[in-house]
């Protein structure tokens, strides 16, 4: 049974802590946000495979509020291959 620790915390009797409601929702959102950059560059690069694709990740950040972190992680994914 989890016990409350403070207004968004929560720890289980077994010591673990657990993600608040706020926290999930939050994390949930910016999940949303990146699937959908994801899927628009993605339909992006079908429609123009020479794209930079450097500029459609900035614009696609800028769009879906994306955090540095997500920004970073579009770019591992859309780096064209060595």
């Amino acid at each position: 049974c989890p016990t409350r620790l403070g207004q968004n915390s929560w720890r289980s009797t077994s010591g673990a802590a657990l993600t608040s409601r706020r926290d999930t929702t939050e994390m949930t959102t910016q999940d949303a946000a990146l699937h959908r950059a994801v899927e628009w560059m993605s339909d992006r690069l079908k429609e123009q495979p020479n794209a930079n694709r450097g500029e459609l990740i900035d614009q696609a950040s800028r769009e879906f509020g994306l955090t540095p972190l997500q920004a970073e992680f579009l770019y591992r994914q859309f780096s064209k291959p060595a």
